[in-house]
This record gives C-alpha cells, structure tokens and sequence, in this order.
C-alpha cells in the first residue's frame, strides 16, 4: 500500500515523484506498524504468562528501535496535514490516514493472528510465541518493510542544524 499525493509536493522529474512517494509513506507506514504490533499485543494480553509477557517484551523492544523514527513519523504526517489546502487533497490524506491504514492494519492482523488461534491456550500461546519471534528477528522493522521510509527518516532525523527537529 503506498500513498499517492502528488499535489502535495511540486512533482520536478521523476526523483521528486519518488521523493513525494517516500514522504506520503513516511507520514503513516511506522505508525501503521506500531498499530499492528499493539493489536497483536492486545490479543496476547489474555495469552498465558509467558506468551504474553514474550510479546509485550518484543513490542516494547521495537518501539524502542523505532522511537526517534515514530516522532519523525509524526512530525512527517503534521507537515502533510498543514500543507494540504486543496479539498480533494485533504479528503484523499484522510482517506488515506484514517480509512485506508486502518483497514490495512486490520488485513495484517488476520493474517498474524488466524480466527481459529483463540481456540485454546496452546494454539494462542503458539500463535503469540510466533509473533514475538518474528518482532524479535527485525521481520516489522522498518529497515526490512520499508528501506526507503527508514532511509528518508534517519535523513530528516540527521540534518544539520536540525536538533532533532527536522523540516522538509
């Protein structure tokens, strides 16, 4: 799933198609991750002691690896908000934001967690070990879903002068 809000950002050849691609992708894909990872925490909550505990270590754990990223996330997703002035603009980033993510979120989810996992204790504490297995091994972090979103954050994190406070 990728956001398409060429308007947004003045299109000057393909790298600048690319670079508004990159952006409109940074203003949701960590946030969607970490909403992902939270709703399988949240099935877990009622896994037993160490399946559960296994997973909320491992989210923790990522949103520790992805901390200064999520607040770039943030900071992206703020600036697109302030920049759209046209009404179909607006309307295709909440769209986007508010209908598209989620529902994304959601499709995941089914597939980390099968509808037939609640069944019992073991088949959930397997379906939680699982997942916390793969947090774990880096499979959700954004490096490996999306080289080009973390690229483009750590580069906005990192500009001179920008004391953590990045701009366009």
């Amino acid at each position: 799933m990728a956001i398409v809000l060429p308007r947004i950002v003045a299109a000057q050849g393909s790298a600048a198609v690319d670079e508004s691609f990159v952006r409109g992708r940074a203003a949701y894909s960590p946030a969607m991750t970490q909403s992902l990872l939270k709703k399988v925490e949240a099935y877990c909550a009622s896994a037993d002691k160490s399946a559960r505990h296994k997973v909320t270590a491992a989210v923790a754990a990522w949103q520790k690896r992805h901390a200064d990223l999520l607040l770039e996330n943030m900071r992206v997703r703020s600036e697109l908000l302030d920049e759209v002035n046209a009404p179909a603009a607006k309307a295709e980033l909440d769209n986007m934001l508010n209908k598209q993510v989620p529902h994304q979120v959601e499709t995941d989810y089914k597939k980390l967690i099968p509808q037939d996992a609640s069944k019992g204790w073991a088949s959930k504490a397997f379906v939680c070990g699982v997942n916390a297995g793969m947090i774990e091994q880096g499979q959700f972090d954004l490096s490996q879903l999306d080289p080009q979103v973390s690229d483009y954050l750590r580069k906005r994190i990192s500009q001179p002068g920008s004391n953590g406070v990045a701009t366009p």
